[in-house]
Order: C-alpha cells, then structure tokens, then sequence
C-alpha cells in the first residue's frame, strides 16, 4: 500500500463559511443521536472539563448557541459574569455563567433547546455579512495568554472544534467510543493549522492514526524526525485535556518528539 502523502498544514486555508455551515451540520447531526442516549444518570457524570458534568457542558452550548442567535446577549453575559465570578478568568466566568442560566431547566428542555438553537444559530453564522466577519475581539487562553480572534475565526473554527471537542468530553464521560466521519478530518486539519502558526521549532511530520488521522508536515523546512500518534489523543493533548499521549518516534529526534507531545493549541 502507497503511504499516505503528507500535508503541509501551513498551505492548509481556514475553513471556508460554506465549509463551516456543513462541518458544523455534520456535528449536529451526531450531536442529535448522543443527546438522545444520553441518561438521568449520564446527565450528572462527571467530565475532563474541571468541576463540570455532562449536563453543564450541554447548557453551555445552549448559552453559546443563544449568543450567536443573538450576539448582544455576549457583552451583555460577558458583564454579569464578572461581577458573579470574580475570581474566575474573564472567559472561563462567561461560560460557567451561560452554564448556569439553564440550570433550573430540565434535561429534555435543555436537550431540545440545544437542537432548536443551534440549528437556527448555523444559518445566523452562514449569513452573516463579510464584514461583519471580518471585526475582531480579545480573547485569552490559560497558556497563551491574551489574543485577538476575528468572528470569522470563531464560527468557522473555534465553534465547530467547541462542538468537537465537548462531544469527546461527554463520550468519555459516559463510557462511549467517539463517533467519527468525514467531517472529523477538517476538525484536526484546523487544530494542526493553528500549531503549525506557533510552531518555531525544527520541522516535525506528525502520522495520525485512526478515521479523524492522517500524515501532516509541522514548521518551516523539510522535517527530520516522523512522530505517530493517535488523532483523537493528540487533539485531547493539545487542548489541555490530556497528559502528553503515547507517541512513536518512527524517525528522527527524541526531544522534537517531546515537545510535540507537550504542545498547546487554543481551543
């Protein structure tokens, strides 16, 4: 069998608005069957997000949702929160207060909530004009600190690996396999994407295994030393949900290896 060709992640483009309304679509979708297994039982699990269960991460999404729907809610949320949670960052107390909003409502409210709006939440950020796209806000991040992302970095990106990556956290939490399809490859091609931005180190090929993997080239330059690692493991990793995962060194660099396996990407 011919090996995979690498992909150098530095030529891959942000994911287009049309792209993003499918990927997000194809989230949902599954999204839609996990909600629907999901237990009385489940809904009080607890998960890798730090004092949160499967249900408080299924009411922030809701709370996101609602902010895109109707984007003053954001600044409006963002200030109450800081006055209910002064002792959280800005953006970790923005969520744990869209969390709380739902608390009082029940699973199989939250639960529809959750697909009405976000449905309607897809097309709003399909629609929105290019310029209104192109504005851009802070944002922080535990490891790096303060940024600026435009809106059009946050809808075509940011959301859809939000979705992603939550969907993880709750199917482990609940006992489950994460379930994968086509869409899953565009989430890690985004993740590496932004690696490859902050990546000032020697070129390193990364061989993702599993359905969401595939062969990617990371930095500038022809790479020397080829690490394997499972996709969905490294994704876990570079978003701080993991401990640095079992890497192969297949060629090269020891030490480029270990830091591969100790990157960080916002998430």
């Amino acid at each position: 069998m011919t090996a995979e060709a690498a992909v150098h992640v530095g030529s891959v483009p942000m994911t287009s608005p049309a792209d993003a309304y499918e990927l997000r679509a194809a989230e949902l979708a599954i999204w839609d069957g996990l909600l629907a297994d999901l237990t009385p039982a489940d809904w009080d699990r607890p998960t890798v997000c730090d004092a949160w269960t499967v249900g408080d991460i299924v009411r922030h999404l809701v709370a996101q949702a609602e902010e895109q729907v109707r984007p003053w809610l954001f600044l409006l949320r963002d200030r109450k929160a800081t006055r209910a949670y002064p002792e959280l960052p800005q953006l970790d107390a923005h969520m744990r207060f869209g969390a709380a909003l739902h608390a009082g409502r029940s699973r199989q409210e939250v639960t529809e909530r959750f697909r009405t709006l976000w449905t309607q939440a897809n097309l709003v950020m399909r629609r929105r004009p290019a310029a209104l796209r192109r504005m851009t806000f802070p944002s922080e991040d535990a490891h790096f600190g303060a940024f600026r992302l435009s809106l059009a970095e946050v809808y075509d990106v940011f959301l859809p690996r939000d979705l992603w990556m939550h969907r993880d956290d709750i199917s482990q939490a609940v006992g489950r396999p994460l379930e994968t399809g086509a869409h899953d490859r565009l989430v890690v091609e985004q993740v590496l994407r932004d690696l490859h931005a902050r990546w000032s180190l020697r070129p390193v090929t990364l061989e993702l295994t599993g359905p969401a993997g595939g062969t990617f080239d990371i930095g500038d330059g022809t790479p020397g030393t080829t690490v394997r690692l499972d996709a969905v493991e490294y994704l876990r990793a570079l978003s701080g949900r993991a401990a640095a995962p079992a890497a192969a060194v297949v060629t090269g660099d020891r030490d480029v290896a270990a830091l591969v396996t100790t990157a960080r990407v916002p998430f």
